[in-house]
């Protein structure tokens, strides 16, 4: 077979060569005549004669790929985008599984794509290790000084475990004696037995789906307005309808814009994208957009059940435990053995979420100290999280962070800036928080920020929404009002 039939050979799914290309290029955004010249010097790269069996051919491409010498491609992850991934050479568990794919589909090799979710692998067990480590530690300095100890003063340089459960993408091929897979994101990647490997859920994909997963991942990474990662959601939704995921992005959309029609629509798609796959990142993500916080709690367990060093659901988690603790403190105060007890159980939930940030490849410990600073002021020394804020670099000096500024200090300086973080087009969520925030500030300060025709303005707007009575009940039990 030449060159040119086996590029317009079609495979299993009736996808060709040129057309998963030209897939891939339109779900990355990328500039089709660039991403040509970039791959046909990769693609140079290769030898002619390799061997037959399709597993071990791809196993040699690989080693190309990652040879410092020819290709030189490492994991970064981050980096999704079809020309990024060339230009760079550089990609993800999902970019650079489809470039090795895209170079076997170009010969004619067969091969087949998984999709595993939270893949038991090194870095997994990696994980309980560290988790061990941080329970054991804890103790100890209980059992010594019976006291929990101070939250991490930053992220470890050497971060070598996930904490959150990531789709990974492999290329499988069918063997005689059962399946291999091979994993282009590690280092010196050898094929391993499917014995060898587990995962809390897998499906076949194909480049569809795949191009679908780059759509998905462009929206969360990318700086794009909310209806520009709508657009992209969606059409990655078209092409997969069954990509989970992408629901659970709209869900968050459709709460920052009170779209009660959009948040319902997204929730009923995504649980029926679940019915075959109720692994951890279903039930946290159930947990998220629950009313009740028992039944999130419930939520949560399941999710930790399935995966202890999940950090995002021990955070939620430690949230939930946080209220707790401010109800049992308003009834029978600091000195009851209830209220001491509830208090060391939130803080060891909160500092194991903490350490498990500050291992992960993945989360981000400054993310987990902006979206928990009020929980954490209340339950660890305020002064001691307002230091840790302060620590920040301004490259990471969000809205979010110069809001939790405001909420622990009462910061005028703070408020103002987080105004002009919120850019001129916010979601009414941002908005009617920053109002009712400047709110509480004026009558503290005797200033005058607070826009209350604006703030009834968005009111109105929205008061027929489920999901905006909801927020104002969450505002009301913190003080706030809209007059």
């Amino acid at each position: 077979m030449n060159e040119s039939s086996k590029r317009e050979k079609q495979d299993v799914q009736g996808e060709t060569f040129e057309s998963s290309l030209e897939r891939l290029i339109h779900a990355s955004g990328s500039r089709a005549e660039k991403v040509r010249e970039l791959y046909e010097k990769l693609s140079a790269l290769i030898p002619k004669e390799l061997p037959h069996d399709p597993s071990e051919a791809a196993e040699e491409i690989n080693s190309i790929l990652q040879d410092p010498e020819s290709g030189g491609f490492e994991y970064e992850d981050r980096i999704i985008e079809i020309e990024e991934v060339l230009e760079k050479k550089r990609g993800n568990c999902a970019s650079l599984p489809l470039l090795l794919g895209l170079l076997l589909k170009e010969r004619g090799i067969p091969f087949n794509l998984s999709l595993f979710v939270n893949p038991k692998d090194p870095a997994y067990e990696e994980e309980k290790n560290v988790l061990r480590d941080i329970e054991r530690t804890i103790q100890e300095i209980l059992n010594e000084c019976d006291s929990v100890p101070s939250l991490p003063e930053g992220p470890e340089e050497v971060r070598l475990i996930r904490a959150y459960p990531m789709e990974h993408m492999l290329l499988s091929f069918k063997q005689p004696d059962g399946e291999l897979l091979l994993d282009p994101t590690i280092e010196d990647g050898e094929l391993f037995h499917t014995e060898d490997f587990s995962s809390e859920f897998r499906t076949e994909i194909d480049f569809i789906k795949g191009a679908s997963l780059i759509m998905r991942e462009r929206a969360a990474i990318k700086k794009l307005s909310s209806e520009e990662r709508k657009k992209l959601l969606l059409e990655s939704l078209s092409l997969w309808p069954e990509n989970r995921e992408s629901y659970a992005a709209l869900m968050a959309i459709a709460v920052s814009e009170f779209d009660d029609a959009l948040f319902e629509s997204s929730k009923e798609a995504y649980k029926n994208a679940s019915k075959d796959n109720q692994d951890s990142r279903y039930f946290y993500t159930m947990a998220l957009w629950e009313e009740s916080d028992e039944k999130a709690l419930e939520y949560i367990k399941k999710a930790l059940k399935l995966y202890k060093t999940f950090g995002d659901a021990r955070a939620f988690k430690a949230r939930l435990l946080s209220k707790e603790y401010e109800d049992i403190l308003k009834e029978y105060g600091e000195n009851d053995t209830r209220a001491k007890q509830a208090l060391r159980k939130t803080q060891v939930e909160f500092l194991v979420a903490a350490i498990l940030h500050t291992h992960s490849m993945h989360l981000s410990y400054n993310s987990f100290l902006i979206e928990n600073a009020i929980s954490l002021a209340k339950v660890f020394d305020k002064e001691e999280i307002y230091n840790a804020l302060l620590a920040i670099p301004e490259s990471e000096r969000d809205m979010e962070y110069h809001m939790a500024l405001v909420a622990l200090r009462n910061s005028e300086a703070d408020l103002l800036m987080a105004r002009k973080k919120m850019g001129d087009s916010p979601s009414p969520l941002k908005e009617m928080h920053w109002l009712l925030e400047a709110q509480r500030l004026d009558k503290i300060n005797g200033k005058s920020y607070y826009d209350a025709t604006r703030a009834m303005k968005l009111y109105e707007a929205h008061l027929q929404s489920t999901t905006f009575r909801e927020m104002r009940e969450r505002w009301k039990d913190q003080g706030w009002s809209l007059r």
